[in-house]
């Protein structure tokens, strides 16, 4: 059943097999990975588009982050000696 309606082709049942399966081939992989102590580098690739992703956007959304970065830099600023 999809939205509370009964769904007449066989073929969206079938489709949770291979959904199932590319989704434990994916765990394996990443457990596989985690033994092999290859996280770190996925992060700093996740860090980097991640950044990437912003220097694009930033000519868009500049005033967005001018406000983000002076509140960094508010929060970041301390009063004691």
């Amino acid at each position: 059943m999809i939205n509370g309606q009964p769904v007449a082709e066989p073929l969206v049942r079938i489709a949770a097999i291979p959904t199932f399966l590319m989704i434990m081939g994916l765990a394996a992989i990443l457990t596989i990975m985690l033994f092999l102590g290859i996280g770190v580098f996925m992060f700093l690739g996740a860090l980097f588009i991640a950044l990437m992703v912003c220097i694009m956007l930033a000519p868009y959304f500049w005033p967005v982050l001018v406000m983000i970065f002076l509140l960094i830099a508010v929060m970041s600023i301390s009063h004691e000696k």
